[in-house]
């Protein structure tokens, strides 16, 4: 954790740019919308940048509508990465931040992470990026506005589903506790993230359901592009089917197949404690936590599908729940 180096750059620098990972879920949003208020509280000029955009159902957050899609014409001191555990990661937004040649702060709490910033916070024992973003505003004494902890608030919820991941510590209930005192509404931000589904995500689900299969404790469903058109899904990803699949009693890891529009296929795996899934992502040039990981690969849905399984399989077979 280079937090005195972090804080030198960010003294120096007057223009900042902040991007987070494609497909930017609750804690990439949250985390690059609590930093973005904190250093504009300071007086610092901060472009916050995502390639897409901020997703429909993320738009309650202070200020996350008017996020970039792109970084045309615009120039910076500073870039900094929020979530993000590869630079391939952070999408063409990313690409054009490095092109600047300005340095690159990387800011996450992925265990996969490969450490490409010019300087790295990386805790991969924090169970959301937005924790770390308030212990480095702690760190640059920046106090808490009401829409930086209000974006925070939604980092740390979603990521944990609400205090529910095995990393959930004391520190994390602390924190909560400051960025509700700061004005950070949990019930709204629960209401609107864990204990809702978008637009279409039942029908998603009911026509991918045929498709689900549990075998030697790992549980698949495949999801067509098809499939997302005829249930009129807009959203990226599969609408939280992966974490819902979890839930199976006989399942230890789970995992969504993905069809993409450009003849890839997207992987989300969820395990239970005791199993290891971030090291199958990896091996497929993806990342993420022990027990929540994914990766985009090459090929077919079946012949993806044929290639991972067995990896998850074998994950399974290795593994020993922790909770029996």
């Amino acid at each position: 954790m280079q937090w005195t180096e972090a804080n030198a750059l960010i003294t120096a620098a007057s223009r900042i740019i902040i991007v987070t990972h494609i497909f930017p879920d609750g804690d990439a949003i949250g985390s690059l919308m609590g930093l973005t208020h904190a250093l504009r509280s300071i007086g610092k000029e901060v472009t916050p940048v995502v390639d897409g955009g901020t997703p429909d159902y993320l738009q309650f957050i202070p200020g996350s509508d008017v996020v970039r899609s792109d970084l045309n014409e615009i120039t910076a001191d500073l870039a900094i990465t929020v979530d993000a555990s590869d630079m391939g990661r952070t999408g063409e937004a990313g690409k054009q931040a490095f092109a600047l040649g300005v340095p690159v702060i990387m800011l996450d709490h992925h265990p996969t992470n490969l450490l490409f910033g010019t300087i790295n916070l990386l805790n991969p024992t924090a169970p959301a990026a937005a924790e770390i973003v308030l212990d480095w505003l702690d760190s640059l004494n920046i106090s808490l506005t009401h829409d930086a902890a209000f974006a925070l608030l939604t980092g740390i919820v979603t990521d944990t589903l609400c205090f529910r991941v095995s990393s959930v510590t004391s520190d994390t209930l602390e924190k909560a506790h400051r960025l509700m005192a700061a004005g950070a509404p949990l019930s709204e931000i629960t209401q609107r993230t864990v204990s809702r589904r978008a637009p279409g995500v039942f029908a998603l689900w009911a026509s991918v359901m045929p498709t689900v299969q549990i075998e030697e404790h790992v549980i698949w469903a495949v999801i067509d592009r098809a499939a997302r058109e005829s249930a009129h899904y807009k959203e990226d990803g599969d609408g939280g089917l992966v974490g819902l699949m979890i839930e199976a009693a006989e399942a230890y890891i789970s995992a969504t197949f993905r069809e993409t529009k450009d003849g890839k296929v997207d992987l989300g795996f969820r395990a239970i404690p005791g199993f290891n899934v971030a090291q199958v992502a990896l091996s497929l040039g993806g990342g993420g936590h022990i027990q929540a990981a994914g990766a985009t690969v090459e090929g077919s849905l079946a012949d993806v599908v044929a290639r991972v399984v067995p990896l998850l399989k074998e994950a399974a077979r290795v593994g020993s729940p922790v909770i029996v």
